[in-house]
This record gives structure tokens, sequence and C-alpha cells, in this order.
């Protein structure tokens, strides 16, 4: 019951930005749900981008991070736009180390005429150590970046 409210929390959280997720042709070439409420439990860290009030063209963007299970992790990030024009996302996972935070895998894509621009990965990570997700977004000239905290992968 914990979970589930958990994940109906983060749901509500996630429209109450209006996030509108787009669908990743990535995902689904491996038959992986373009939703990403799949990205949602009780271990899912969010992290939200906001724009310069000065920009025309770029409405917000998230970063996900969710332990699916002792050694996996779920990826995503997106890019919203307030007008159609090109949208891009960068999301990069990385990896905290005694050197400090190191880049561990990242993905990029881009939307042509579109409001959105979305990537979402599954991952087998490597135990005993911090995971975090940053993500670059893009709208037309408009950038804004977002991260989220921590997570920790216990042996």
């Amino acid at each position: 019951m914990k979970k589930k409210l958990a994940a109906l929390g983060m749901a509500v959280a996630l429209c109450m930005t209006g996030n509108v997720w787009s669908e990743v042709k990535a995902a689904e070439e491996v038959g992986i749900p373009t939703d990403f409420s799949y990205l949602l439990g009780e271990d899912t860290l969010v992290g939200y981008a906001v724009p310069e009030t000065r920009g025309v063209y770029l409405m917000g963007g998230t970063s996900a991070l969710n332990k699916e299970s002792s050694t996996m992790i779920g990826v995503g990030g997106e890019t919203r736009a307030k007008v159609v024009c090109q949208v891009h996302v960068t999301t990069i996972l990385e990896r905290e180390t005694t050197l400090g935070w190191v880049r561990v895998n990242s993905w990029s894509k881009t939307n042509e005429n579109a409001t959105s621009a979305a990537v979402a990965r599954y991952l087998t990570v490597d135990r005993g150590y911090c995971y975090r997700v940053r993500s670059s977004h893009y709208a037309n000239s408009d950038v804004a970046s977002s991260y989220t905290n921590a997570l920790w992968m216990a042996k």
C-alpha cells in the first residue's frame, strides 16, 4: 500500500507541473512503455528545470531516477516547449567516486517541429555507489538544466 501511495504521489506531482510525456522511439523499439510511469516507484527521485522567465520557447524539463532492484535503475529525462520548435534533451547518469561525480552513460534526443523530447533507459549498475541524473534541456535558443538527488545502491 505504501508503494502504491508513493507512486500515486509522484504521478500527481508530475501532472501538476504540466508534465506530458512524449513517445520515445528507442523505448518503443525495445518494447518499453513510453509514458514513463514505469520509472515511478518508492525509490524515485525527480529533478525539475525552471527556465528563465525571459525564455519564449522552453516550458521546462525533468530528470528522473528510479531504483528498480538492487542492481537495476530506470533513468529518464524530458524537455517541454511552449511552442512547436526544435526540442532537445541530453540525460546523463553519474556515479559518485572519491574524485567526485563521474559520467556512467548519456543519451540525447532531438525532435524537430515538436513540443517535447524525451529519453528513458533501464540500466544495470554496480552496487555500493551513489548515482544521480542530470539533464540539459533546449528549446530553440532557450536552455535550462535539471538534476536529481543522489540514490544509494547498497551492497
